[in-house]
């Protein structure tokens, strides 16, 4: 998206691949194919032709034209850290005024847009909003690192109410009329759906042990999304409460057909069907009439919210393989639209039209890589970004880091060299989530998983930046470790249990090992032996080649760990685990269970890898203000 804010800072100008480099890459080396790999993925958001380009023109040996002046828009956003990203959103709207000049007449074009509008600015992330369709007043729950309250904006005013005061977290905000509304709030010890006015008169409604996710109402009734989780499986209820004589009907029930985990919901206005999408980003309509279920829309590979624009249109927030952002679907023919393109590692996490206008939510963390040296612990300031940098790991001798990163949209990997400074990226898979990638011993295999639509394992040559293999899985996996011929890899699967297997370099020949087993695996060749995880035993468990039993060492902290804080380096296992408020790393002695100290890293930092002496690490720490995100406000002249 900045490469867009450079060209339409510069439209109708040639500009060269050496003057993108240096102003989107300030002080970091890198090639022609990252100018051209960016090109080419903006083409594909705008849908333009190389060949016969609408927007972007290639000028052969010079560098690229675009072809559309863009309009200037008015906005106004206070943050001044969020600045950069605003200019990136309003870019973004004016692609997809763009695209809708020649994807569809009855879209958004520059000509109809007025004004986008921060609507909220305060320190922290607003997010969860409603408006009331009576009197405009907004609704919405504003979260810090301490904090999670309700405020409302009257219309006409700028300042707005605190509603609520309680430590609960609060989520899903809707107003029942002019002066009541209900939301969910977890507490201590149970979830509810609590009504309150704006005097501050509450009750709940409904409480439960299980989570409860998302809430919609009719005149009569609230609908709402409940999940239970029974032996690692994620199922979600969807109930209804008859707000006049306070039934609770539980919909799932019966052969209903509703998917077993339900991302998102919307009822629809006349109160008779439900949109409703799984977690593959499946869309569905659930007639509640006659309780059936009918697909609708299979182009997503994420939904994050869904909100009925009337009878014919709805209005989808997610991701499909081209873009993320917002959608408008046309329930009659099930065409879709991207209205508006979410930015770098800028999520759009909510978005609704009222009275002719768009509002939306966005979202954002700012994650940073953390080098630990000599006692002394230096931010990676070379390829930290406003967004998400992820899952570091040293290879080539601890003079290169290979990490994950979302500056680029997706999340890929990326090869930072310490000596030259240079940054390149490895993968170009722009998926919605990356795992933790392991790399072979002389650092030039990595094995990662990775989701987009669907769940994928690859392989990539380092040496080379190639994709050696990469296959479609249906459960997730995690890579642990390489043979030291490389020939090997070894993974744990995510099923019903964690179980340990090992596959071939080209991933097609796989084997189980042992179940119940993962977090970290080394093979010993000189003792033909594998060691591991054991979740059940809760310990390290040392197998023959053979797979019998020869040494099991309790390990009372393991079931804390996640995958990434527990690793064997050159013979020696590291974990690390939190004590009293702090965050140790341990060597342990995979034969008696001893650990000896090793470093100390920040309390909220996430470990992620070590040297192979033990003296130098690598973590992550997100920005200590918390979450970032406002809410938005786009204006039409008509």
């Amino acid at each position: 998206m900045l490469l867009m804010c450079y060209l339409a800072k510069n439209p109708e100008r040639v500009v060269t691949k050496e003057e993108i480099m240096i102003n989107l890459w300030q002080g970091v080396v890198v090639g022609d194919e990252a100018v051209t790999r960016l090109v080419f993925n903006l083409r594909n958001v705008l849908c333009d032709d190389a060949k016969n380009p609408k927007f972007i023109e290639t000028i052969p040996t010079k560098g690229y034209r675009l072809l559309i002046a863009p309009k200037v828009i008015k906005t106004q956003v206070s943050n001044k850290k969020y600045q950069l990203l605003a200019l990136a959103l309003v870019t973004s709207i004016f692609i997809a005024s763009l695209m809708s000049v020649f994807i569809n007449k009855d879209e958004l074009n520059t000509d109809t847009i007025s004004e986008v509008t921060s609507v909220t600015s305060k320190a922290g992330l607003e997010r969860h909003f409603n408006i009331n369709p009576k009197t405009n007043d907004l609704i919405y729950v504003h979260v810090t690192n301490s904090s999670s309250q309700l405020f409302f904006t009257p219309k006409g005013k700028n300042i707005p109410i605190q509603l609520t005061e309680s430590h609960s977290r609060k989520r899903s905000p809707k107003w029942l009329n002019e002066d009541t509304f209900f939301y969910i709030q977890a507490r201590l010890n149970d979830y509810a759906i609590t009504r309150q006015n704006l005097a501050g008169k509450q009750e709940d409604l409904y409480s439960t042990q299980n989570f409860i996710y998302w809430v919609n109402q009719t005149k009569q009734k609230l609908f709402f999304t409940e999940e239970s989780n029974s032996s690692g499986h994620r199922q979600t209820s969807l109930k209804s409460i008859d707000l006049i004589t306070g039934k609770v009907v539980n919909l799932s029930e019966n052969n209903s057909g509703l998917p077993d985990y339900i991302s998102s919901f919307a009822v629809d206005l006349s109160g008779n069907r439900l949109f409703v999408s799984d977690q593959s980003g499946q869309l569905m309509l659930f007639e509640l009439g006659t309780k059936q279920l009918h697909p609708l829309q299979s182009s997503f590979t994420r939904v994050i919210h869904i909100d009925v624009i009337n009878d014919h249109n709805l209005l989808v927030t997610g991701q499909n393989d081209a873009a993320s952002g917002i959608w408008k679907i046309n329930l009659n023919n099930m065409e879709q639209s991207l209205l508006l393109s979410a930015t770098g590692g800028q999520e759009i996490a909510q978005a609704k039209m009222h009275q002719g206008k768009l509002f939306y939510s966005t979202y954002q963390f700012d994650t940073d890589i953390y080098l630990y040296k000599e006692g002394e612990s230096f931010p990676l300031e070379t390829i930290n970004t406003p967004y998400n940098e992820l899952h570091p790991k040293f290879i080539d001798n601890q003079n290169s880091i290979l990490f994950v990163s979302n500056s680029g949209g997706g999340y890929d990997l990326w090869h930072y060299k310490l000596n030259t400074n240079i940054v390149e990226q490895v993968t170009h898979f722009n998926a919605r989530k990356m795992h933790s990638p392991v790399i072979s011993s002389d650092g030039e295999l990595v094995a990662v998983s990775y989701e987009q639509k669907n769940k994928h394992f690859a392989v990539i040559d380092l040496t080379r930046n190639i994709q050696e293999s990469n296959i479609q899985i249906d459960h997730q996996r995690f890579p642990l470790s390489w043979s030291v011929d490389k020939q090997t890899l070894y993974f744990s699967e995510y099923s019903n249990n964690i179980n340990l297997f090992k596959t071939s370099r080209d991933l097609t020949k796989t084997k189980l090992i042992a179940e119940n087993g993962g977090l970290f695996v080394y093979k010993n060749d000189v003792t033909n032996t594998i060691v591991f995880a054991d979740y059940v035993r809760q310990g390290i468990k040392t197998l023959s080649d053979k797979g019998d039993v020869l040494n099991f060492t309790p390990l009372s902290s393991l079931n804390n760990l996640i995958i990434g804080e527990a690793l064997i380096k050159k013979n020696a296992l590291y974990i690390a685990s939190r004590e009293d408020s702090e965050y140790k790393v341990q060597k342990i002695n995979v034969s008696n269970g001893a650990s000896t100290f090793v470093i100390a890293l920040p309390a909220k930092s996430k470990f992620s890898d070590i040297g192979a002496q033990g003296k130098n690490a690598l973590y992550i720490l997100r920005e200590t203000s918390g979450p970032q995100g406002d809410i938005i406000k786009v204006d039409f002249k008509n």
